[in-house]
């Protein structure tokens, strides 16, 4: 590609992460400033620079792609050398890049506007059309579809799509709820969705006539399915299905988990695999109380008696571990508080704990388990470490 831009040379290194921090921040400001369509590369522009690298995986991306966007004013990037393996990571910056593109071109009386980048600790809303929404959770706001028509009204830490009438096209947006924060949503059948932290939830608006209510899960939400006999509710965990007609259930699906657990609160639901939900006697029923757990390594799903108050304790704010593993807390604390915690004491890992947390802080936390578990840690701003 021949360069037309004369931010192409930045953005080349920046797609590479091979950036300094003060090439990183040109090549944020830019986009930042950027008046016109003109002045901004094309999306296949983009892609032709991000084709020729490797793939890799998202998760890694993700996690490559905060620290260089938004820890850019560190005096060094907080990760070790070796991480330029995975040059490829910046490359999820193109999702934006082209958000910046489409809105330039497709709101000419708008380009005074300057092109908005979310921090990473920010609730978001990507719309059908590519639109980017960041969702403060103090603010009361309607939220605008591609037509121009109201799709939703944001009430504080809920967003409520009741209004909506129903539609004959399903039309997906996808609402992302990051680490150390939570969010409520209102579906346009009056089912209630919490999300927990580090959570993504692709849902349509509203949902389509005559077809299945289906929602797509990464992470951990607590679902109240409103009752409608004609058309299943179906939450689908990467390769389990969850089927209900109106109940109560928590589905926590985080990608570094083994597992997909689904806890039954009010009702019953079905599990199955995706490509086998149409097979009933391949399916597996859940009463209330119980877990029903889907491996994703070898696709079984096993059922156990649990307490359900347990799983769903985070949707009052609590944080409670019965019987598990000290690597899953220190999962579970990096997600509730937006910290990075790295463990050094490997043996510590693999015990089993049990504690209960109500609105206490980070510091709160690792105090009370440093008092009765006799754990030594170190904390400095959101990083700690467990010696």
């Amino acid at each position: 590609m021949t360069q037309k831009h004369p931010i192409e040379p930045l953005l080349r290194k920046f797609i590479r992460n091979e950036c300094t921090v003060e090439e990183a921040e040109k090549v944020i400001a830019y986009f930042q400033k950027a008046k016109d369509s003109a002045n901004i590369p094309s999306i296949e522009e983009v892609r032709e620079m991000v084709g020729e690298l490797p793939r890799m995986e998202s998760d890694t991306a993700d996690k490559i792609y905060r620290d260089i966007l938004f820890k850019s004013r560190q005096k060094r990037f907080p990760f070790a050398k070796g991480i330029l393996k995975y040059a490829a990571a910046a490359a999820i910056l193109v999702g934006l890049l082209s958000t910046a593109y489409l809105f330039l071109n497709k709101a000419p009386d708008a380009v005074e506007k300057q092109l908005v980048i979310p921090a990473n600790d920010a609730i978001t809303l990507e719309l059908e059309d590519g639109r980017i929404e960041v969702l403060k959770q103090n603010s009361n706001t309607e939220v605008v579809g591609a037509d121009g028509r109201i799709i939703g009204q944001q009430n504080g830490r809920e967003l409520d799509h009741t209004k909506v009438k129903n539609a004959s096209k399903i039309v997906y947006n996808t609402l992302t709820v990051p680490y150390g924060k939570r969010f409520n949503l209102l579906l346009s059948d009056g089912s209630k969705v919490f999300l927990n932290a580090g959570t993504k939830l692709k849902y349509p608006v509203p949902f389509a006539r005559g077809q299945n209510r289906q929602v797509f899960l990464t992470g951990e939400a607590f679902f109240e399915v409103a009752k409608d006999k004609e058309h299943p509710f179906i939450v689908t965990a990467n390769d389990l299905d969850v089927e209900v007609l109106g109940t109560e259930f928590n589905v926590s699906n985080y990608p570094e988990d083994k597992s997909t657990d689904v806890v039954l609160v009010e009702g019953s639901v079905s599990l199955s695999e995706s490509r086998t939900s149409a097979d009933k006697e391949s399916s597996t029923v859940l009463v209330p109380g119980l877990k029903g757990s889907f491996d994703r390594g070898n696709s079984a799903i096993r059922t156990q008696k649990v307490n359900t108050k347990t799983y769903t304790s985070w949707v009052r704010g609590e944080l409670v571990f019965r019987n598990m593993l000290f690597d899953n807390i220190l999962k579970k604390l990096e997600r509730h508080y937006n910290v990075t915690i790295y463990n050094y004491n490997k043996a510590l890992g693999g015990e089993v704990f049990n504690a209960g947390f109500s609105d206490y802080s980070i510091n709160e936390v690792l105090e009370s388990l440093s008092k009765n578990y006799g754990i030594d840690y170190v904390i400095e701003n959101n990083t700690v470490i467990i010696k």
